[in-house]
């Protein structure tokens, strides 16, 4: 069915299926709830489970549009309110709906992201539950793995860490270090780091999102080497160089 299938460029595929068609809220569900028991059927000890890998959130599905119009009209009231409020000229609430691209309304479209940021919240929540219903141990916990992009490109407009970083009990971020001379040719040593990877700044970021609570992984470590942009093999000093940039930063682990 191609209605349910992602058809938002900003989104990454790991996220298959819109997460607002009713359809595939049943399908989510029932993957999570299935393989969570097939997992510990079969005497698995998982001990953290990744909801969404390398997520990005953006949804403009009929569905999600819907409702952000109703959102809009019980918090405004009257289509003159928001008007008013966003300097626009709607007949009804029901154009609103029908606009497909938000991102040409300035106003609107700051809405929009602070809407879309809560609803990938609650659909981390929703999916946490459907896991915790089936493995009620105690020492169960929930992560998503951010996908690094979205820090820096529209992709991830509709992501919001900070209520995301509240729904997970681990934060989990994917990337790792450079080393030799990846984008340009530099005799300076501080300048090749610097241009090497933005992942000690998303490591960085992560652990002050963490509020010294929450326990912060990289669930997808590596490291490269490379000259005049071509790859070269590790050194193994990059690797205990790494593990080490990894425990400088504050993570509480790496898994290659």
């Amino acid at each position: 069915n191609k209605v349910i299938m992602q058809h938002n460029s900003n989104w990454h595929q790991f996220i298959p299926l819109c997460p607002e068609h009713p359809r595939s809220k049943k399908i989510y569900s029932s993957y999570f709830r299935t393989g969570t028991a097939f997992a510990l059927a079969n005497n698995a000890n998982p001990f953290i489970y990744e909801i969404f890998n390398e997520s990005s959130y953006l949804c403009s599905c009929k569905f999600n549009r819907k409702a952000f119009t109703t959102e809009l009209k019980n918090k405004y009231k009257t289509i003159t309110t928001v008007n008013k409020k966003f300097k626009a000229k709607f007949k009804t609430f029901n154009e609103i709906s029908a606009i497909s691209r938000y991102e040409m309304i300035p106003a609107i479209w700051v809405e929009w992201c602070k809407f879309n940021a809560r609803r990938y919240a609650q659909i981390l929540r929703n999916y946490s539950k459907v896991i915790r219903d089936v493995d009620r141990r105690k020492n169960v916990y929930i992560t998503e793995q951010l996908h690094l992009p979205a820090i820096f490109t529209p992709s991830g407009a509709g992501m919001d860490y900070r209520l995301i970083a509240d729904e997970l009990d681990v934060l989990s971020i994917e990337g790792g270090w450079g080393y030799g001379q990846l984008r340009r040719v530099t005799n300076n040593q501080m300048e090749a780091a610097m241009l090497a990877s933005s992942y000690s700044f998303v490591a960085d970021f992560f652990v002050a999102l963490s509020k010294g609570k929450k326990t912060v992984v990289n669930n997808e470590h590596y490291c490269t080497r490379s000259r005049f942009r071509k790859r070269l093999p590790s050194k193994n000093t990059d690797i205990i160089t790494s593990m080490w940039g990894e425990v400088f930063h504050g993570l509480s682990g790496s898994f290659p």
